[in-house]
């Protein structure tokens, strides 16, 4: 696969010099073949040949190939301001971050401090994550006391038998890390193959590539909470994910059960008075969308859309009700904060399921309002089960 195919054409040229040539150095007989010899490069007069190596290969080393997908994807803006928070955290000097740019911090992060890749590559994805089930241990059992060798390769076993036996492939790989308080495991798994049609440059006839594409789940475990919430590409894995995270650390596929986490009910005992910012507070907080659902007559179903508030809100869960609309199927709430341009929002999907970005600047100050409001409830007590 060409690099052209893997990051933008000027990507390359973004990254720093300093950092560029130990990122490369690994693939050095690669370039040796091409006629470039990078333990003698000559920058001011080497520049755009090397750049020009990587983009116009026909075929790059599946090492290299790997490498540069993944500092692409964290050489955002977003993923630039955790790194800098990172290295702050791990004392890693950076230099002045005004004068370094997101590229040149990831390639540098990539040699020099694999940990920090790592865990910035964790946190970019929680805060990318949107849609979390939650499932709750009643016997708020601490899973990372339970964390080995051991109960890793389990949990990767269990994991390889339920792809397998999907035709998903074998390939499973487990990475965790702490996130705000919640242990995160990163899963990597094969999606169901493709046959792609490829055609090379220069090339007349089409080739059939077989393949399977990549994806990533996310699950984290908050101890304190007794709380498993799972993240998953495929809706059928996040009942597997129940079981196998369960029987992997605890020989037990049940620990980790059905619990009521939110609620759409305040809406309609209080009526816009449950969406009173708590006291103190910078929040402003409207109904971004609502849809009204009829618990007899299946598919009837009233959709309010545009941030509400007020009497108008009111207006229509009066409507809703006379209709016999008395359950809400999904709720999204929007969120705006004082001097911050985007507004945050939380989706109220059902009993265990919820939208919701983590690891946000202010989304502890979402969920917050979610507890105090009631549309989260708190866990089950202890040995409820």
């Amino acid at each position: 696969m060409q690099a052209k195919y893997i990051c933008p054409g000027g990507w390359i040229a973004t990254v720093g010099r300093k950092a560029l040539i130990p990122l490369l150095l690994p693939f050095n007989d690669f370039f040796r073949k091409e006629g470039l010899d990078l333990t003698k490069y000559d920058w001011k007069r080497e520049y755009i040949p090397i750049h020009t190596i990587i983009l116009e290969a026909r075929q790059l080393p599946k090492g290299m190939r790997d490498m540069l997908i993944e500092v692409v994807e964290v050489s955002s803006k977003e993923a630039h301001a955790t790194f800098i928070e990172v290295a702050a955290a791990n004392e890693w000097p950076l230099g002045d971050p005004r004068w370094i740019n997101a590229s040149t911090v990831a390639a540098r992060a990539y040699v020099e401090r694999p940990d920090i890749f790592d865990r910035v590559v964790a946190q970019v994805a929680v805060r990318k994550t949107h849609d979390w089930v939650d499932f709750f241990d009643a016997k708020y059992g601490d899973l990372e006391e339970r964390l080995n060798d051991v109960s890793l390769a389990r949990l990767v076993e269990r994991l390889r038998a339920h792809w397998s036996e999907r035709n998903r492939g074998k390939f499973a790989e487990v990475k965790t890390y702490e996130i705000d308080g919640a242990l995160t495991f990163m899963v990597a798994h094969a999606d169901l193959p493709r046959i792609q049609l490829s055609i090379a440059d220069g090339d007349k006839q089409r080739d059939a590539v077989r393949l399977r594409p990549e994806l990533n789940d996310l699950v984290q475990v908050f101890p304190a909470q007794g709380r498993l919430s799972i993240h998953t590409r495929w809706a059928p894995d996040v009942e597997a994910f129940r079981k196998i995270w369960g029987g992997a650390f605890w020989n037990d596929e049940d620990r980790y059960q059905v619990h009521e986490a939110y609620s759409a009910e305040p809406l309609f005992k209080l009526r816009s008075a449950a969406l009173t910012p708590i006291p103190g507070s910078d929040m402003e907080v409207r109904v971004k969308e609502v849809t009204f659902a009829s618990p007899k007559r299946k598919g009837y179903r009233m959709t309010v859309a545009y941030p509400r508030t007020g009497p108008e809100l009111d207006d229509y869960i009066d409507i809703a009700v006379k209709r016999g609309l008395t359950t809400i199927s999904n709720l999204a709430l929007a969120f705006r904060f004082t001097g911050q341009r985007h507004q945050l929002s939380a989706v109220i999907k059902g009993n265990n399921r919820i939208g919701l970005l983590r690891n946000q600047p202010r989304s502890a100050a979402v969920f917050h309002f979610l507890l105090h409001a009631t549309f989260a409830l708190p866990p089950p007590k202890r040995g409820s089960r």
